[in-house]
């Protein structure tokens, strides 16, 4: 049966050998086993830099995870990209674009170091051409790791972790650094909660409008098994200046710190002991302070079947219009639920919600696990977020995510809306104390790969809409008019294939050579009604598109 039979949508999604499409990219990226990307900046050239780690590249991988830096073209297809070289695990785990073009990543290492076979902290500086200029790994003799690295107004660098080396016991304590433009140390320090009860660990970083820094992390601030969030402010030397934290019968824990456009200091994470199903299930919470630490509000977000959380140092934006933006796994909506999803949601400067969207759709459902780590507000208005994902088979394993989202958060068939519940949380102050050290350090090498990548979740034109529409590049036309037509410029060997949206491959469609012109597609007649991806190849150059049969 031919497609004019048949109600379908349909899009051309990329032509990689052609100029970049002006539709939203989302890309996955990776090979058979586990990648998981951790980190994204928007690049100076409009293109996009992922940071993470991989078990399928670099040396000694699968035993042993290594750094994974990957840099595309606005596109979202790959231009460079870099693996560690050690012996032992590395990961990158926060990334900054510095302001030569440039860029900065830390995270930790068991490969180099002062401290090894303990993991040590690290922070390499690059090039805008993915060239190392730096790169050091420094610590003592446990364990100490770096999760959040920002660039400083000075040209220099501050990062947060914690450390098992430095400070009094019990470890760890939160570690903050602050380096030179060239990555060597200025001071360091460690700090414990007052009194000090257990573990004390910063996840993220910034520096604030006084030249202070704002910290956000988890701590065991009372007599709890669970840990308490917290953020808090230092000033340009590191000393403490106020701290507040989440109390609670359960556990809450912080991992994302941003400042509003009125210097107000805001903390993101999750709170299993307020909103929708306390005790039970997970809420997204956010809070704003003062710059002097005073609450203004704080409201958690999210639904009593399953859990939503915050996971990243970047997934809280400030956004251009005063408000903020936020993005993490849902288990409660979504396609495969309770299998995580990515949420984004926005909020008014107040934090009432203005909009929620989870990805992927009902239309374009995953088949596994979607999650989301940071989040970026695009400087053309829309959003970015990257994480990792197994619902897509074409690659294997899990693999770095990426995809793009409008100003609004959403994409044509692949986002949802949503309508989580907004509740409110308790704020307190309290005290911590720190103490100045000195660590070792040593440089670490970084080498270049190739890795391999697929797009996902196109943008779609709807057949009944504007029938006889088209997309077309390097000499192949996809027409849409209430069927799919291939037009070529010129005779070409085609091989293109059905596949079902998990990736699992369902029939050839062509393989062969096709004649200069139109020439229409066939699905097989008992191809049922749902989302599918077309995918192959027109001579050397890739081709794929989705197709939604009603």
């Amino acid at each position: 049966m031919q497609l004019r039979h048949a109600a379908v949508c349909a899009a051309l999604l990329s032509l990689v050998a052609a100029a970049a499409s002006a539709q939203q990219p989302a890309m996955i990226y990776g090979d058979t086993l586990d990648e998981r990307a951790l980190a994204l900046v928007e690049a100076s050239d409009s293109g996009y830099c992922l940071a993470g780690w991989t078990r399928s590249y670099g040396y000694n991988a699968p035993a042993f995870s290594n750094i994974l830096v990957v840099k595309t073209n606005p596109a979202a297809v790959p231009q460079w990209s870099l693996v560690s070289a050690g012996t032992d695990d590395e990961e990158a785990n926060s990334l900054a674009r510095t302001r030569d073009g440039g860029y900065a990543f830390c995270g930790w290492t068991r490969s180099y170091g002062p401290g090894i076979p303990s993991a040590n902290a690290l922070v390499v500086k690059l090039t805008a051409a993915g060239a190392r200029q730096w790169a050091w790994a420094f610590g003592g003799a446990a364990d100490d790791r770096a999760f959040s690295v920002v660039q400083t107004k000075d040209s220099g660098y501050a990062l947060v972790g914690y450390t098992y080396t430095y400070g009094p016991p019990p470890y760890p304590n939160i570690m903050v650094v602050r380096l030179n433009p060239i990555g060597l140390p200025m001071w360091a320090k460690a700090y414990w909660c007052n009194p000090h009860l257990g573990e004390d660990e910063g996840y993220s970083i910034i520096q604030t409008v006084d030249g202070g820094y704002a910290v956000a992390g988890r701590a065991k601030i009372r007599a709890s098994a669970d840990f308490d969030a917290f953020v808090l402010k230092l000033d340009p030397m590191g000393n403490v200046m106020w701290m507040n934290f989440v109390p609670g019968d359960a556990a809450d824990e912080a991992y994302s710190v941003a400042e509003d456009q009125q210097a107000n200091v805001m903390a993101a994470g999750w709170t299993l002991s307020y909103g929708t199903n306390p005790m039970v299930r997970t809420d997204i919470f956010v809070l704003q302070c003062t710059q002097s630490g005073v609450p203004i509000w704080q409201s958690t977000y999210g639904w009593a079947a399953d859990d939503e959380q915050v996971l990243d140092d970047r997934s809280l934006v400030t956004t251009f219009d005063g408000g903020s933006a936020l993005c993490g796994p849902t288990r409660s909506v979504g396609p495969g639920a309770p299998n995580p999803n990515l949420l984004l949601l926005k909020l008014t400067p107040a934090g009432a919600i203005q909009w929620a969207h989870s990805h992927p759709s009902q239309n374009y459902p995953g088949s596994a696990s979607d999650v989301p780590y940071p989040l970026i507000q695009l400087a053309a208005g829309g959003y970015a977020a990257a994480g990792w994902t197994n619902s897509f088979a074409f690659l294997g394993g899990d693999d770095f995510q990426f995809a793009s989202f409008g100003p609004n958060g959403s994409r044509v068939i692949c986002t949802d809306s949503q309508f989580p519940i907004q509740d409110t949380l308790r704020v307190d102050g309290g005290q911590m104390r720190d103490t100045t050290f000195m660590y070792d350090w040593d440089s670490l090498p970084l080498q270049s790969e190739t890795v391999s990548y697929h797009a996902i979740c196109d943008t779609t034109v709807g057949v009944g809409e504007q029938p006889d529409r088209a997309a077309s590049t390097s000499g192949v036309r996809l027409v849409v008019d209430g069927g799919i037509s291939l037009e070529l410029a010129h005779a070409a060997h085609v091989d293109i294939r059905l596949y079902a949206i998990d990736g699992q491959r369902i029939t050839v469609l062509v393989h062969g050579r096709l004649r200069e012109g139109v020439n229409r597609l066939r699905l097989p007649a008992s191809t049922a009604p749902g989302v599918y991806i077309v995918c192959g190849r027109v001579d050397s150059a890739p081709v794929s598109f989705k197709i939604l049969k009603l």
